[in-house]
């Protein structure tokens, strides 16, 4: 229930910035910058104890595969009084990325498993515009990165997983971007949380939190 919530909040949020991409000046040839959208995430944990307590699954990953965007696109129609009814499309941009396990702190995992995103590209297709869109602090994964992900297992998922295994992040914290020894968080966090800044660090704090 809860997992069906958050991805539903998303997916309302989703379709009001997917009303300001059909205004933004695509089609043009070339790919624009991302619009940056903002959501109100259900979980919004950023401590590593937290996001270890809720996380079905903690690992190390590198992306060894080019994220694939996917649309879910609906039709709603209005029925305002003495108009004609009126089709309303939404088109929400998902991205699915293939990783590589490293190491797994938390849960079991195979080799490789597939983690979910809002956002995405999409070329524009018959009727429905070109969308490139980016939740804030969640930037579209590169192939080649590493990263430390505290995920959720959404696996069998009615709308995103249905027959397959799939996760996604905690919440907009629960990823760290791995630059050498140094580890990135791309969140808005509270001004009064310090995120740990090392590789050594997050996983030490990780260790400490399953120990409790």
């Amino acid at each position: 229930m809860l997992k069906r919530k958050m991805l539903a909040v998303i997916g309302c949020m989703i379709c009001f910035a997917v009303g300001f991409v059909y205004a933004s000046p695509f089609g043009q040839g070339l790919r624009k910058q991302p619009v940056i959208a903002h959501g109100n995430w259900v979980d919004t944990s950023v401590t590593v104890d937290d996001q270890t307590e809720r996380a079905d699954l903690i690992v190390r990953v590198q992306v060894d595969s080019e994220p694939k965007a996917r649309k879910l696109r609906e039709v709603l129609k209005t029925n305002t009084p003495g108009q004609p009814v009126k089709d309303n499309v939404f088109i929400t941009p998902f991205t699915d990325t293939k990783m590589r396990v490293l190491e797994v702190y938390k849960g079991e995992a195979g080799q490789r498993i597939e983690v979910m995103q809002t956002g995405g590209y999409l070329p524009a297709e018959g009727t429905d515009p070109e969308i490139h869109m980016e939740m804030e602090g969640d930037p579209i994964y590169v192939k080649g990165s590493e990263h430390i992900l505290f995920l959720k297992d959404i696996s069998g998922d009615a709308v995103h997983a249905k027959g397959r295994s799939l996760y996604r992040t905690v919440s907009p914290a629960s990823r760290y971007e791995i630059q050498g020894t140094q580890v990135i968080n791309h969140a808005e966090l509270p001004e009064n949380f310090v995120p740990p800044t090392s590789v050594a660090e997050l996983t030490e704090q990780i260790r400490s939190a399953l120990s409790k």
